[in-house]
Formats: structure tokens, sequence, C-alpha cells
């Protein structure tokens, strides 16, 4: 039996080196520093402190706060604790339902935080990025920070649908809106069609059909399109990766491909679908008859969908969401 690891959650303030000290003696896996301006001390410097006084013990923020403070200062002092405990920080953001709370505020939506996290990853890597309209990147002198890229993991605290599809895009995607195409060369295809859920449906029995209406589809920030070398029906005259990247602010009803082509956003999820009754491992390329990869940019807002139960509970899964898309994927994208 493999042994658990148990870590521990503690506010930053007066007794947090203490705790973390006896934390790592009593074999806790990693200390999470609460962040929450309004009710605790700077959770950076309580982290520094505690990564210069450990040896090994894990460290994490539990959870960063995107409007608490800009994106490159949050990136300056996750260089900073590597430095001093390289390989023991592990970076959780969120929305700040308990910061914002605080400050009589609701909690940033997941299009704010989505940007914030894909600005800090690729700052992380040394890239250039766009913030606040500006190019932005960290340009430490190599004697002062250690060089880029920074590999630090970056977990999302997720409530929600939505905020698991974030999680899936955000946490683990290889793309970015500052990518470029050869991104796309080494574009990985196993992680492609990440989903939310599997849901339960409350009385659902095979047999039934399932009806699912879209109601509301948000897009949250960006999106890309391109030819992944080696991908789709236009391999063969697309050899070479081609990637385009569009920045979609809330409200926006159209996106711009070029000065001549502007296209009406119909935001639709690509992959939506029932568990199979099998225990056999079933990759999601194709549809089959309890849904899946349909890519049918109909399926939007207004449109119901029926599906056909096949296991208890249904087991709905949604995910592989397009802005806008012609009739199929013939590129892929």
């Amino acid at each position: 039996m493999t042994t658990p690891k148990i870590s521990l959650g503690f506010p930053p303030g007066p007794l947090a080196l203490e705790a973390a000290e006896l934390a790592e003696r009593l074999g806790y896996h990693r200390l999470w520093l609460y962040d929450s301006a309004a009710i605790w001390e700077d959770i950076w410097v309580h982290m520094g402190q505690i990564a210069d006084r450990t040896e090994r013990i894990g460290l994490g923020s539990a959870v960063l706060v995107p409007n608490l403070r800009h994106v490159m200062t949050t990136a300056s002092a996750i260089a900073t604790v590597d430095r001093v405990a390289p390989g023991r920080l592990v970076v959780g953001v969120g929305t700040g339902f308990t910061a914002r709370r605080v400050l009589d505020q609701p909690p940033l939506s997941w299009a704010h935080t989505q940007r914030y996290v894909s600005q800090l990853r690729a700052l992380l890597a040394g890239e250039v990025v766009e913030i606040d309209g500006k190019q932005c990147q960290m340009i430490h002198h190599p004697a002062m920070a250690e060089p880029r890229p920074i590999e630090v993991p970056i977990v999302l605290s997720a409530m929600g649908p939505k905020g698991q599809e974030i999680a899936r895009e955000a946490s683990d995607g290889q793309l970015s809106p500052d990518s470029t195409a050869s991104a796309l060369a080494e574009l990985d295809i196993d992680p492609i069609h990440p989903l939310t859920g599997p849901i339960w449906v409350e009385t659902a029995q095979p047999g039934d059909v399932l009806a699912v209406t879209f109601h509301d589809i948000e897009v949250l920030g960006w999106g890309w399109a391109g030819t992944v070398p080696g991908f789709g029906f236009l391999a063969d005259e697309f050899p070479d990766p081609h990637l385009k990247t569009f920045r979609i602010g809330p409200g926006q009803t159209h996106v711009a491909f070029n000065e001549n082509i502007s296209l009406p956003l119909r935001p639709f999820p690509g992959v939506i679908g029932v568990a199979p009754a099998t225990d056999e491992r079933l990759v999601t390329i194709p549809p089959r008859e309890n849904g899946g990869n349909m890519d049918n940019r109909y399926l939007g807002v207004g449109t119901t969908v029926y599906l056909p139960v096949r296991v208890e509970g249904a087991l709905l899964s949604i995910g592989d969401t397009h802005a806008v898309q012609g009739d199929g994927e013939v590129a892929g994208t």
C-alpha cells in the first residue's frame, strides 16, 4: 500500500515559520500558504523565509489571486523562491473567493484568471508577452536571477465545470496567446481533447435519452487556429506548421482573421457525449453512438442535443470547445 502524502495549509503570519519547521520534522509533504492581503501577512515574504530555513518540505500558494499583484511581480517572486528552494514550489492560482469577498468584491472571472495564468507561464518561459497592451518580458541579468525557462508547476483551484475546463486548458495547455508556429511542431497530440466530466445525471438509466440544451457559452479570452504537421486532411498540402492566435474580449461578437476577413463568433463544444457501456479505453478522436467528437458547429446556444444513455448516471462529458468553425475540421482546428 502506498503511503499517503499529507500536506498542511497555514496562514502567512507570525507562526508560519515555526509551523513550517515543525511540519518538515514531522514528515509533511507540503506547506500551502494562503493569499488574502486583507487578513494575512504577505505570502511571498513568508514563503522566502520558509524556503531559506527549511530543506525538504514542498511549498505552495493556496491560492494566488490575480488582482492582488501584477503578473510580473508574481513571476519575479516565483523565480526568487525557486532559486532559494529549487524544485520545491507549486503555484496555486484561483479566482479569489475569500480574498475578494473581504474586499467586498465578487470572485474574478475565469477569463481574467486564464489570461493571468497564460501570461505567467509565458513570462516564466522567457517569452515576450502582451500585458496591458504592451510587450513585456523578464529581462533579469544572469547574475541577478536564475535563467529562464523557470519550470514551476502551476495548478488551479477549479470550482465548477467552467473552472475544471480552465484548469485543463491553462495549466496543461501547450499553447498560449503568444505562442508561435514552432510550438505546433512539438505539439503532443495525446493530451488533446481535455474534457470536463464525467457529470452524474440523477435518475438517468440505460435506455433513456438525455437532452442537453446549451443556454449560454462564454468565450474565455483567446483562441487559436493552425495546421499541425502530419495531422488533418490537408497534411500533405501543408507540411509546415502554421499558427494564428486570436484575443477575444468580453462581449466580442466577431474576430478578425486579417484586415479583410472578420468571422462571427459562434461558440460550441466539439466533443459532447455520455459514457459508452464498455470498460475498454477509447480515444476521443472518432465520434460514436454515445456522441463524442462530432465537431458540429450547429451545437451552439439554443440547441438541444439528444444522447442515448448507456450506463447509470449517463456520465456526461464535454470539451474541445470552438469559438468559431466552418463545416468540419478539415485542418484539425
